[in-house]
């Protein structure tokens, strides 16, 4: 999406089914958002999660505030 302050790629939902959780298949998948946002000149990455959910710290330790 395109907005004032810039470009944003917006996640509203994702999540890893129960037996892949703790393979790294998140990371991965931020890892390749974050390098081809840049290709794509994504000023903004978008993600909202809940406090009390594991996601929440996680995602604090790979970059989002």
């Amino acid at each position: 999406m395109h907005f004032y302050e810039g470009n944003q790629y917006r996640i509203d939902e994702f999540g890893i089914k129960g037996n892949y959780q703790g393979k790294g298949f998140w990371k991965e998948f931020m890892n390749l958002l974050f390098k081809e946002g840049k290709e794509y000149n994504i000023d903004f990455l978008i993600l909202t999660t809940n406090r009390n959910y594991p996601a929440f710290s996680f995602c604090k330790n790979i970059g989002f505030v």
